[in-house]
């Protein structure tokens, strides 16, 4: 759609992802798109460094976010919903509509004291 704006298409999916869903991991990002994981992980570490966006950990997975403290995510972000909503509704739809579920945990965390409960 805006390859020429942000580079490249790879760019362009990571970063609409994130504008319409607020936050994703690389894999749920390379599935929605059908891109190889290693291009988007590549992407995401890029805006890290430019610190666009920033990390965190939810069960096992990396969780990409806007950085709040960087000066350029409000602009860019303003940009990002004006090119998106100038998308025909049904497509915009499909972008903005579309839940991402963050990976949930392999195992699930037992507190302790129920582990070595002894009476």
């Amino acid at each position: 759609m805006w390859t020429g704006l942000f580079g490249n298409a790879t760019a362009e999916k990571v970063l609409v992802f994130l504008e319409a869903r607020g936050e994703g991991y690389a894999l749920g990002i390379a599935r929605e798109y059908k891109l190889p994981v290693s291009q988007v992980q590549r992407q995401l570490q890029k805006f890290e460094r430019a610190s666009l966006v920033i990390t965190s950990k939810k069960g096992n997975s990396k969780v990409f976010g806007w950085n709040p403290d960087c000066a350029y995510v409000p602009e860019l972000r303003a940009l990002l919903r004006r090119l998106l909503a100038g998308l025909p509704g049904d497509l915009r739809g499909q972008i903005g509509a579309r839940t991402q579920a963050v990976r949930e945990p392999s195992r699930q965390q037992v507190p302790r004291r129920e582990i070595f409960e002894w009476d």
